[in-house]
């Protein structure tokens, strides 16, 4: 039987970044209905007065004063980092050596992550975020917890067990035989897991891979042609500059991956922020994605990662929290600092390419073209908000009429308050 859904509406149903007018993107229905099946999948979408009347027999959900949205694609966050948001230290590199390493050394106790697992899948549903690609710890059975987890609660994830052999915390090494087969086990127990959960190829940044481990990751990669693979490139002028003294036979950060077949689709690199323009002409013809973090890179003092001209050029770019350099699991959070960004570029982006980096531009970064849009045919991944549990959202939300200014009101206003359900593949879970 079908469940219709009702409420406001709001999508970006088209790639804003390939249209004059960004705003012609946007989806709004003021009273609208979104029908999903008992597969979880979304049948149609449109009018409730219409499609109340097409499917008489379907059970109802009345949001009345609510709003639906797609749910959100967090492209790049750190499982372990969660309890380190806010910490006090210097630069990318000074952090990892005074909160990272010691925090995800902490992960070793399987109790630990256990009960971190379940804090994180709930902290992702009450910011509305149905998808995420998460960097564990180096732990084999930190992934397979967090799996387990997310698994019980029905999320969708993609989750990479980090590869590192040098120039991190001693205990945390791991010799790329023995990453190897503990990477092969976690892949033939969880990848394409129901459909919604799968593995990723992770080195944690090629500063803390010898090259051996990278010819591992590489070849582990090539395997198969259902795999990801997610990493940091370019985030931090220290680290760019760590990179020559480490490969110096590579003419660029870039080209270390290149070379270990380590680039490409269904490849995502987080921040970029100091990429070359000849680094980003062939991740755009190669077909590597990118993630702009903008919480991240302004906490830790990285740099201004340039959306409109890298989206602009083409290139699959998504949004992600990256907690806990990130300060926020909010990508409504990470839409606004995004914002900020910009305009300091001087190249300010229109509210209707977040949204869309935050859904289904974020979902296109790992090959998935059915995530991100209130839309027939695409999965039943959706968040339903209610503005008025947000004094300031619910004043804006009344005084604007415009379907845009709504978005920016959100964009600036919404948080994890206004989140009262949370639904994969249509089945509810989170609610509040």
């Amino acid at each position: 039987m079908a469940t219709i859904f009702l409420g406001e509406m709001i999508s970006v149903n088209q790639n804003p970044w390939n249209i004059k007018s960004p705003a012609d993107a946007l989806f709004y229905e003021e009273k609208g209905a979104l029908v999903v099946d008992d597969q979880g999948i979304i049948l149609k979408v449109g009018s409730s007065d219409l499609l109340c009347q097409e499917y008489k027999d379907a059970k109802i959900e009345n949001g009345e004063g609510c709003v639906i949205l797609p749910g959100f694609v967090d492209s790049h966050i750190h499982f372990p980092q969660m309890d380190m948001i806010g910490t006090h230290s210097g630069e990318l590199l000074e952090w990892l050596e005074k909160y990272t390493w010691p925090m995800e050394k902490s992960f070793a106790d399987p109790e630990v992550v256990r009960e971190a697992a379940d804090v994180f899948c709930q902290e992702l549903f009450k910011n509305g975020t149905t998808f995420s690609s998460i960097f564990t710890s180096n732990h084999e059975h930190c992934v397979d917890i967090l799996f387990e987890a997310m698994y019980r609660h029905g999320a969708r994830a993609i989750v990479g067990k980090p590869s590192m052999d040098q120039n991190c915390e001693p205990t945390l090494a791991i010799s790329a035989e023995e990453d190897y087969k503990e990477q092969l086990r976690l892949i033939e127990k969880w990848h394409n897991k129901d459909g919604r959960l799968f593995y990723s190829v992770t080195p944690r940044f090629a500063p803390a891979c010898s090259e051996k481990m990278l010819e591992m990751l590489g070849k582990l990669f090539r395997s198969r042609s259902d795999l990801f693979l997610q990493t940091h490139i370019c985030e931090n002028q220290s680290e760019v500059a760590w990179i020559k003294e480490i490969f110096p036979k590579d003419k660029d950060y870039y080209a270390v991956y290149e070379r270990y077949g380590l680039s490409g689709e269904r490849c995502v690199m987080a921040h970029a922020i100091l990429c070359t323009e000849d680094e980003r002409a062939r991740m755009l013809q190669g077909g590597t994605s990118v993630v702009h973090c903008p919480t991240s890179n302004l906490f830790l003092g990285s740099g201004f990662f340039p959306l409109m001209k890298v989206a602009g050029s083409g290139m699959r770019v998504g949004l992600g929290t990256d907690i806990g350099a990130g300060t926020d699991f909010s990508l409504w959070q990470t839409m606004s600092e995004a914002n900020k960004v910009a305009k300091i570029l001087k190249k300010p982006v229109h509210p209707v390419h977040l949204l869309y980096a935050a859904t289904e531009g974020g979902a296109l970064c790992f090959g998935q073209h059915d995530l991100g849009r209130l839309e027939a045919g695409y999965k039943a991944d959706f968040q339903v908000i209610n503005p008025g549990k947000n004094t300031l959202l619910s004043r804006a939300w009344k005084k604007y009429k415009d379907p845009v200014e709504k978005l920016m009101a959100l964009i600036h206003h919404a948080d994890d308050r206004v989140v009262s359900k949370t639904f994969v593949n249509g089945r509810e879970v989170y609610s509040v």
